[in-house]
């Protein structure tokens, strides 16, 4: 896209898998990113958590979201998703 557009430099903003992204452009073409704004990016390369390592609620809130993809309610995922 930097090249179709013929920048110089930008600013990349992201978040989540967004911010994952934006971090893997930064670090592939640092020369062309004047900056970054990101909010809770997901980082390349970075272990996942073990489920022994996290509070018991957030385990169990990660497993409705899981228990509701595979039904295929997202709507019931999504709310669990925003509480975690």
């Amino acid at each position: 896209m930097l090249e179709f557009l013929e920048t110089d430099e930008v600013w990349l903003v992201g978040s989540f898998s967004g911010g994952r992204l934006a971090l893997d452009a930064a670090l592939e073409a640092s020369d062309r990113v004047a900056g970054l704004i990101l909010l809770a990016p997901a980082v390349s390369g970075a272990p996942s958590p073990e489920a022994n390592d996290l509070e018991p609620h957030l385990v169990w809130l990660d497993s409705q979201i899981d228990r509701h993809v595979e039904l295929g309610n997202l709507d019931e995922a999504n709310r669990f998703e925003t509480w975690l």
